[in-house]
């Protein structure tokens, strides 16, 4: 098992220190491995993202945590679909804002779907 953070802000007036420590502080709760962190000053709506790269190398077993979804996505479309991928490698999605597992379950795709939602709408 491998664990990732991923923290994007999407400018450089921006830093992602806090989301780096809510994530490192979660895993250690959690009592996971060491978190391997992705940066990335970037705005969401770009297609070469770091967090792509990352999410294709995902395994079965590993596991990804975001401070928020919103980091990784801005529709609901688009988190659907890095969600497929990340599930398909049999892989876990950790939200710490609000804090669920992005599952197959019913209150997953229900949080998943209204989170997404939520991103786009801003």
């Amino acid at each position: 098992m491998k664990v990732y953070g991923y923290a994007r802000v999407s400018t450089d007036k921006q830093d992602a220190d806090r989301q780096e420590l809510e994530i490192r502080r979660y895993a250690v709760e959690a009592g996971l491995p060491p978190v391997s962190m992705v940066h990335e000053t970037i705005s969401s709506r770009k297609k070469e993202r770091e967090v792509f790269k990352l999410i294709n190398k995902l395994g079965k077993g590993d596991v990804l945590i975001v401070n928020e979804l919103s980091r990784l996505a801005r529709s609901a479309i688009e988190l659907d679909e890095i969600c497929v991928v990340i599930h398909k490698a049999g892989a876990h999605l950790e939200s710490l804002t609000p804090r669920f597992t992005v599952d197959e379950s019913i209150m997953g795709q229900t949080m998943k779907f209204a989170i997404g939602i939520s991103a786009q709408l801003e």
